[in-house]
């Protein structure tokens, strides 16, 4: 779920916290399941919230994806075939460059091949500017030494 926020601290800046929660129904020792819902909000520190919802299974005809940026002087959201902005004046369709850019995954995988990490590297700086103290990293170390089994 994290993933959907590295694009997002990329275009809006640091976060200034993230949460995130996930519910399986019926989830079974071979990783399958019966239902899904997963969803992640996140607060930009420079203003703005963004959502992202991701449900199957459960009462809606068929699995969907919803993510919205709420910013400063527009909002952000996915709609059939794209994205579209919103603001005071009205709202707009926001027309793809050309071509087929890379998945995350993909370009992931290039930068493993050529030892390149730096872009990983920015991308963690960046996520972590929104915690200058390290207080929050520190929180999450201890929560996840709390969570494992002696």
């Amino acid at each position: 779920m994290l993933y959907h926020v590295y694009p997002a601290v990329d275009l809006f800046g640091p976060a200034r916290w993230v949460h995130g929660a996930a519910h399986y129904e019926n989830l079974r020792e071979d990783g399958r399941y019966d239902a899904f819902v997963n969803a992640v909000t996140v607060e930009f520190r420079n203003g703005g919230l963004g959502q992202w919802t991701w449900a199957g299974g459960v009462s809606i005809r068929e699995p969907e994806q919803l993510t919205r940026y709420v910013l400063q002087r527009a909002t952000l959201r996915t709609v059939e075939g794209g994205w579209e902005r919103s603001d005071r004046n009205g709202t707009a369709r926001i027309r793809p460059r050309p071509g087929t850019p890379p998945t995350h995954q993909e370009r992931w995988l290039e930068e493993i091949r050529a030892e390149d990490y730096s872009a990983g590297h920015a991308d963690l700086a960046v996520a972590w500017e929104g915690d200058p103290d390290h207080s929050e990293r520190r929180a999450i170390h201890e929560r996840g030494k709390a969570d494992r089994p002696e």
